[in-house]
């Protein structure tokens, strides 16, 4: 079972499962246009975070959850997440 989270930028948490892994198509759904991967801290492990490699061109919302999230990525580079976000649970991209 594949797990994922999706963050809304109104802080709303959605857990889903699923038999089969999120494909590009659903996954540009989720965020509303081309995604963009980094990586993100989440129960102190390391995960990948989905989000919307144009949200700030766009002037998408501030999601501070997963901001906060991105923020403890230990890189030191400041910087805001906008729009929806995913972040793989249990699995990683092939």
């Amino acid at each position: 079972m594949y797990k994922y989270l999706i963050i809304d930028v109104e802080d709303k948490e959605t857990h889903v499962e699923s038999k089969e892994k999120p494909d590009l198509k659903e996954m540009q759904e989720m965020v509303d246009g081309y995604i963009e991967i980094v990586k993100c801290k989440y129960n102190d492990e390391w995960k990948t975070m989905i989000l919307n490699e144009e949200g700030k061109l766009k002037n998408l919302a501030l999601n501070t959850k997963a901001t906060e999230m991105y923020s403890n990525n230990g890189i030191g580079i400041p910087d805001v997440i906008v729009g929806t976000a995913i972040v793989f649970k249990n699995f990683d991209l092939d």
